[in-house]
């Protein structure tokens, strides 16, 4: 079998050694290692954007406090910051940041082509669900997100001539998960399973529940790109991808 690619390092400025190794164990031995990693440490910030340029798109896990505050408003990646307090630290929690986090410019070209199609409350709709992509989610977590109710959810995308929820958040993983496996270089099933599908099988189910087509095929017609696009005509109601879909398990 031919080995897999690596995958980009995740840039990170840790000074304290214990909390550098509780960094490395959360980035490395869970689901995110399928993603990104290893963890590359910088000594300070001119190492730190130097690592930032070798891997684009990659957040930077820095330490609080590590950077000025003035390096911090103007630096070229997302930041992902780690308590430096035991108590507050959540392995998870740092998992969901960097995902959330990763491959920035993709999610902006969509929301920046969203504010050009439609109003500022398909945007609102349409940045919430990408930025909960990266992880299952129920539409009652949208709406509530949202500060609506899952009816009145409904009836915003109705008013608003979207899809139903589910259907752009189906979209939306789909979109992620493609992102994702282009960013990382490696197989879409096994990103799908990094990002909480029990299997590589059920990401398939989904892809072709939503555009009759297996991932293979969507990735023929330009993989990301594609679903961006697909997911813009959702958004300003012309899509023409079939409506059904098969949900994840």
């Amino acid at each position: 079998m031919k080995p897999r690619p690596p995958t980009p390092l995740l840039p990170a400025l840790v000074k304290a050694p214990q909390l550098r190794g509780w960094v490395r164990l959360a980035v490395e031995l869970g689901p995110l290692a399928r993603i990104a990693g290893p963890v590359a440490f910088a000594r300070g910030s001119a190492e730190l954007r130097a690592l930032v340029r070798r891997s684009p798109g990659a957040p930077a896990v820095v330490e609080r406090g590590a950077l000025p505050g003035e390096q911090l408003a103007d630096f070229e990646a997302p930041i992902v910051p780690v308590p430096a307090t035991g108590r507050a630290r959540d392995a998870k929690a740092l998992e969901s940041a960097v995902l959330r986090s990763i491959d920035p410019a993709a999610v902006k070209a969509v929301l920046d082509e969203v504010d050009r199609r439609a109003g500022s409350e398909t945007r609102r709709i349409a940045a919430l669900v990408l930025s909960t992509a990266h992880r299952p989610c129920t539409v009652p977590e949208v709406a509530a997100a949202l500060g609506w109710s899952h009816a009145a959810l409904a009836r915003r995308c109705a008013a608003l001539g979207l899809p139903r929820a589910k259907r752009l958040m189906s979209l939306a993983r789909i979109f992620t998960v493609e992102r994702l496996a282009e960013w990382s270089g490696q197989p879409s099933g096994v990103v799908a399973v990094a990002l909480g599908f029990s299997n590589p099988p059920n990401y398939r189910r989904l892809v072709r529940g939503t555009f009759g087509a297996p991932p293979s095929a969507v990735r023929e017609r330009g993989g990301a790109r594609h679903v961006a696009r697909v997911v813009l005509d959702a958004l300003d109601g012309t899509s023409t991808v079939q409506a059904g879909t098969r949900d994840e398990k």
